[in-house]
């Protein structure tokens, strides 16, 4: 095995085992803290809710906008990743709403065959021309966690990329092999955690997926992991 894949393989056992831990130094060294990162999320996901279907939430004018403005407040319509305009923005997620939907059903806790996942997870998010001059990737995880939040954790540069060791250019160029090596980690994590206990519903803990990526982000403020 690859110096790099023993790292990860080891920081994988260290957060499965320091699970709790790692969420509470999230909580208490919380990163995103900037105005409406987490109202409009949380707002965003009861409204997923309410509307009891990832179809019915597609075709919500009043989602889409909830998620539209998350999205901004996460960092998707700065210099770097400038949202389409949303009635654009809304067409496109229009024509993705069987797609979409299809994976509703499915959850990281219970999959059996991660690397077909992926494979499912990147053709939709490939297709995704929400945004320019952004990572499909980062725009496409972010999107589809508010529509699967059992399913797809949201990715970024500064924790997850840094987590799972994968470097600049590695990262913008290899975007579909980047899930493809990381799925299988994401699903060993949801298996082996009990997930559900932590869920609440308040502040960051919205879902399982969520737990994930907080808990990722603790162990790297925790280790001083950092962009490179």
């Amino acid at each position: 095995m690859a110096p790099r894949h023993q790292k990860v393989k080891r920081r994988i056992e260290e957060l499965i085992t320091g699970f709790q831990h790692y969420l509470h130094f999230f909580e208490t060294n919380n990163p995103f803290n900037q105005y409406g990162q987490m109202d409009f999320h949380v707002e965003t996901i009861r409204l997923l809710k309410k509307l009891g279907s990832t179809a019915n939430a597609l075709r919500s004018q009043e989602y889409t906008e909830a998620l539209y403005r998350t999205l901004e407040a996460w960092g998707m319509n700065s210099r770097g990743a400038k949202l389409k305009p949303l009635p654009e923005f809304r067409a496109v997620l229009a024509v993705k709403v069987d797609e979409i939907s299809d994976l509703e059903s499915l959850s990281l806790q219970d999959c059996q065959e991660p690397s077909i996942l992926a494979e499912r997870l990147w053709q939709v998010i490939s297709n995704l021309e929400v945004a320019e001059n952004s990572s499909k990737l980062v725009a496409g995880t972010k999107i589809l966690h508010h529509l699967l939040p059992n399913l797809v954790p949201p990715i970024d540069r500064a924790y997850t990329r840094v987590f799972f060791q994968w470097y600049g250019q590695m990262f913008q160029y290899q975007q579909s092999q980047f899930l493809d090596e990381t799925i299988p980690y994401l699903v060993t994590i949801a298996q082996s955690v009990a997930l559900d206990k932590y869920v609440t519903g308040r502040d960051w803990r919205t879902s399982p997926t969520k737990l994930i990526d907080n808990a990722i982000v603790g162990y790297c403020k925790e280790n001083g992991l950092r962009l490179a």
